[in-house]
């Protein structure tokens, strides 16, 4: 289903589908992409290429860009040209490598503060990383990679969980358009929050961008809705347990975020999935999401929409995703057959 890149930089109008994967380090207390202590950078990018995708969306944290992050946890002799190097040189370098292999990247503000997973106070602002100073910093990457075809996009904040939709939605179009003022050429890509309507779901997955509170750009064909949708494994959510499973899960898919491709409101990338495919339910969930992705809409069989379906990005490339693996085994060289399949 991937298309060669060079596709991805002409006005071609030819349909592509973003088919990436997570590589995330850089917005841990590591601040560098994970798999450097034992591996060379090139050769880790390399081989993404070779498995098929396109695309890599690079987490990061406000900490590591703007307060000159220090990458650690590099072994130098395997990286001798990342020495000396602060965390967004290294993200220059990345970015330059992707471009000469075909890749493109997806910059994703992870978190604010240096660590794991999403803010804590699930919001795109924490202590002195401000609203501000987010929006500034979003300002400051869109002008540092403008004209850069390898760069398509930004996603504004990882999981903003706690944030009503309406809240989240008007900080996204305040981001949103100030990085396109800057950089007219990106995507803008904005996650769900929480919960929506009282009904709860993975973080980063309810949208109500559709009819209700939908995100308003002065740009037309920038904006991205980019939901994250995990399996039982992860945490087991009670719709994982009803006598209806798995056949339900289609219907869950197209309330939380599939409507907003299957009504063309804006198309939707994935921008986390994932599974160490090892709990029986989470293999359901898989044959029921890639069959949506596929255009199976109603779980049946049936391709019921032919068009390329929704873009996405697996979690993880890293073997160290304690809820995922990844699609390196812990050698962080050996490919997961099964999971690229």
């Amino acid at each position: 289903l991937t298309i060669p890149c060079e596709m991805c930089i002409r006005d071609s109008g030819t349909p592509v589908r973003i088919a990436a994967v997570n590589w995330f380090g850089l917005e841990t207390a590591t601040m560098a992409p994970h798999g450097l202590h034992t591996r060379n950078w090139k050769d880790m990018m390399d081989q993404m290429a070779e498995q098929g995708f396109n695309a890599i969306r690079l987490p990061f944290s406000g900490q590591a860009i703007l307060e000159n992050g220090t990458p650690n946890g590099i072994d130098f002799s395997l990286n001798p040209d990342l020495v000396g190097l602060n965390s967004l040189q290294l993200m220059d370098k990345i970015i330059g490598y992707a471009g000469e292999i075909g890749l493109r990247i997806l910059l994703d503000h992870h978190r604010s503060f240096a660590g794991d997973g999403p803010n804590g106070n699930g919001l795109w602002y924490d202590g002195r990383f401000t609203e501000a100073r987010w929006i500034d910093m979003w300002e400051d990457l869109a002008a540092r990679y403008r004209g850069n075809p390898t760069v398509i996009g930004a996603d504004l904040q990882n999981e903003p969980h706690a944030a009503s939709w309406d809240a989240w939605a008007s900080a996204a179009e305040r981001a949103g358009n100030a990085i396109l003022a800057v950089n007219p050429d990106w995507l803008i890509l904005v996650e769900g929050v929480g919960s929506h309507n009282g009904e709860s779901y993975w973080w980063g997955g309810p949208h109500a961008g559709g009819p209700e509170l939908p995100v308003q750009l002065d740009l037309t064909n920038k904006l991205v809705y980019s939901p994250h949708d995990y399996p039982n494994s992860v945490y087991a959510q009670t719709f994982f347990s009803t006598p209806d499973f798995p056949n339900n899960l289609p219907d869950k898919f197209d309330d939380m975020w599939g409507y907003i491709w299957r009504e063309n409101i804006a198309p939707v990338l994935i921008g986390e999935m994932g599974t160490k495919m090892q709990d029986p339910k989470d293999l359901l969930w898989l044959e029921k999401i890639l069959g949506w992705l596929q255009g199976d809409l109603d779980g049946n069989g049936t391709i019921d929409r032919t068009d390329l379906g929704p873009s996405f990005a697996w979690w993880s490339w890293n073997p160290n995703s304690g809820d995922t693996g990844g699609i390196l085994a812990d050698d962080w060289r050996t490919v997961n057959s099964a999971k690229l399949a």
